[in-house]
């Protein structure tokens, strides 16, 4: 991937992997993407961001 920054592939240890992608309009902007099992990604969460892109905090009820 041409704005690939890291990658961290998959392992059974840790069951995710991880990208992290330079976004293609804001240069200075880099973003983490993380894929594994939800239950395995979510408790390590603390925020979503809504429908406009604002960054609001992950309570317990939306984890589950």
């Amino acid at each position: 991937m041409k704005n690939e920054v890291h990658r961290v592939p998959f392992n059974s240890i840790s069951k995710r992997s991880i990208v992290a992608v330079r976004h293609p309009e804001m240069e200075d902007t880099i973003r983490v993407y993380v894929k594994g099992a939800s239950e395995i990604i979510l408790p390590n969460c603390e925020f979503e961001f809504d429908e406009e892109g604002n960054k609001v905090p992950l309570d317990d009820d939306r984890k589950m």
